[in-house]
């Protein structure tokens, strides 16, 4: 008798190990097409989170621009209403701190104050625009200030008396009342500067 595997037996074993060989085939197919599919979807995921930050990083340049541009409208209003309202001060300082002064000079200092607060008329305007409020409010607030000023001013050129004459040129004598009310007007300026230079250092740093 024959010893040995009989060919049915070993055409069994060979289509088990093809359909063996099909379905580890199919199986690595499988894997591979599943981690394809995986990294096209993190690549994709990571292409949207990076398109995302991109387009948030876009927004906070654009925020940051605007905010800078704001904070240098600002300053250059803030200034303006600063710079005409230290101009009309030194005028109302010098007319506080002397006593005797020509007819000229006293009435270039009326002309000084007046001239300072109609320049201040469009930078308060400008502090409107810009805001905030709490600014505006303090620039108003020196506005106001200004006419007491100019009041001040008119009546203490009213209130002078004629001194000697030096040189031709008639002197005056300014009434101790009129200086008295223009030092009063001068700490209030003060206080009203102090005011708005902090109303406005809180805007620029907001």
């Amino acid at each position: 008798m024959k010893s040995g595997v009989s060919p049915t037996v070993l055409v069994l074993v060979a289509l088990i190990t093809a359909l063996a060989s099909l379905i580890a085939a199919a199986i690595a197919g499988w894997i591979a097409a599943r981690n394809t599919r995986k990294s096209l979807k993190n690549a994709g995921e990571t292409t949207d989170k990076t398109l995302a930050h991109a387009a948030a990083m876009a927004d906070l340049d654009r925020e940051a621009d605007k905010a800078a541009q704001l904070r240098s409208a600002r300053r250059t209003a803030y200034a303006a209403v600063l710079t005409t309202a230290h101009e009309a001060r030194q005028e109302l300082r010098d007319l506080a701190a002397r006593r005797v002064m020509t007819h000229a000079e006293l009435q270039r200092h009326r002309a000084a104050v007046r001239d300072a607060a109609i320049r201040m008329v469009p930078t308060i305007s400008l502090v409107d625009i810009e805001g905030p409020t709490e600014v505006s409010d303090a620039a108003h607030a020196i506005q106001a200030n200004f006419s007491a000023v100019i009041t001040a001013v008119n009546e203490a050129v009213k209130a002078t008396a004629p001194a000697n004459q030096s040189g031709g040129e008639k002197t005056w004598v300014l009434s101790e009342e009129g200086r008295a009310k223009a030092r009063e007007l001068l700490k209030t300026t003060n206080d009203l500067l102090v005011s708005f230079r902090a109303a406005a250092r809180d805007a620029l740093n907001a």
